[in-house]
């Protein structure tokens, strides 16, 4: 029941108007300062009043302003009011978001997901874009599941079976797999544990042949900091484990094989 959003549904002087949502204290002055000065600000500190406000008036575009400890909040907020207007809606992040927060804000319906701290050059050419680019249907995609949280050392049997799951599942094969040796010891399995993202779908189990570590949404390069991070922690005596990284969906047989189920 969306209708298709067409640049023409944006009038040359609505698209003036941008309804401003503050879910933080910390916007900077100069950010502040540029956005008075390009647009016609409305602003809320109440979501329920945003959405009140978008049935009731005509907006050019929303700017939800939030911390990074608030990005959940943002994106359903933008899910919700996807289909109340026919302008871009940025979220202004005050701090660096993980790319698959970016991704979760844009499958939600958000034009362009940016921090705050960019030039402001940077935050003219994206707003403006972002409503240059309001044509054809732009609903939000669907709710993508996520995966149940798993808090616990998980059994080799389990975690073979999980694995397997993710990998022939549309919305979660993509992840990083960590295989760390079976001698490396308990401080540097709770280690690893403790450093893992339970709520983003990330977990740790016994693997075939030693440990293995599952980072949901993960590409090599993340594994790597997670292993530093992780590590940091460890008596420097320890050493690094000798670890092999596979991500999935590109080297999914070779996860198969190294899990006991061949190509």
């Amino acid at each position: 029941g969306v209708p298709e959003r067409r640049s023409s549904d944006v009038g040359g002087e609505q698209r003036r108007r941008l309804l401003l949502l503050r879910l933080t204290e910390g916007l900077s002055r100069d950010v502040e300062e540029w956005l008075s000065r390009e647009y016609e600000i409305g602003e809320t500190r109440d979501s329920e009043q945003l959405i009140s406000r978008l049935r009731s008036e005509s907006w050019g575009g929303v700017c939800i302003a939030v911390e990074r400890s608030g990005i959940d909040r943002a994106i359903d907020l933008s899910r919700t009011i996807r289909p109340l207007t026919s302008g871009a809606v940025v979220l202004l992040s005050r701090g660096q978001l993980r790319s698959t927060d970016r991704a979760r804000a844009m499958e939600a319906g958000a034009d362009d997901v940016l921090r705050q701290d960019v030039v402001l050059r940077e935050l003219q050419t994206r707003f403006r874009r972002a409503g240059a680019c309001v044509q054809g249907y732009h609903g939000p995609g669907p709710l993508p599941g996520r995966p149940e949280p798993i808090r616990e050392l998980v059994d080799r049997e389990g975690f073979v079976r999980v694995v397997a799951d993710r990998l022939d599942s549309p919305d979660r094969a993509y992840f990083a797999l960590v295989m760390v040796p079976e001698s490396v010891g308990a401080p540097v399995v709770e280690a690893l544990r403790s450093s893992v993202r339970v709520q983003a779908g990330d977990f740790v189990g016994h693997a075939p042949e030693g440990y293995g570590v599952v980072l949901q949404d993960a590409r090599a390069l993340h594994a790597r900091v997670y292993l530093e991070r992780a590590l940091r922690s460890l008596e420097p005596t320890a050493g690094a484990p000798e670890v092999t990284i596979l991500t999935s969906p590109e080297e999914a047989d070779e996860i198969r094989a190294a899990l006991g189920g061949g190509s």
